[in-house]
């Protein structure tokens, strides 16, 4: 496999696994990541990913994705339809990623996908042992793991 592609599939892996912490905030980094010209528009299907209003719409579903994730009600991570859901994130980011870099959209799809279920089932599980084994409060943890999402996958496609 060639060292490009094997850098691009572990790019899209990183941004998969933003996915799974948080499924909007993956996206909404793409699409500013676009914006910015940090990544090149794959396509003229994907085109609309690069405005600066599309970046914005899905900006705020980020952020109300943060904040629904506080509320007590909120599903599992982990249950099929907000799983599915992640993994769908994961693999459209993914896929976007190695698209951007002239690459193969269904290996970046693929791995986008797998990153995005794995790093949800690992989140879920670092906050529920943090919880147990430190008593650290929920939310405390959510905004920790909300820094780490949206911070990551801006540094991910920074460094891109």
């Amino acid at each position: 496999m060639r060292k490009q592609v094997k850098r691009n599939l572990l790019f899209a892996a990183g941004i998969g696994a933003v996915a799974g912490l948080r499924s909007m905030t993956a996206p909404a980094v793409v699409s500013w990541a676009m914006e910015q010209k940090w990544l090149r528009v794959p396509s003229r299907r994907l085109k609309f990913l690069k405005s600066k209003r599309t970046a914005a719409i899905i900006s705020a579903l980020a952020v109300g994705e943060l904040v629904a994730d506080k509320l007590p009600n909120m599903p599992n991570r982990t249950e099929p339809g907000s799983l599915a859901a992640r993994a769908v994130s994961g693999g459209l980011c993914g896929a976007v990623f190695c698209a951007s870099r002239r690459d193969t959209i269904l290996p970046g799809a693929a791995v986008g996908a797998l990153a995005a279920v794995g790093s949800s089932f690992a989140g879920y599980a670092l906050r529920k042992r943090l919880d147990e084994k430190f008593a650290v409060s929920d939310k405390a943890i959510a905004l920790c793991e909300d820094a780490l999402a949206s911070g990551s996958g801006v540094l991910l496609l920074r460094a891109a």
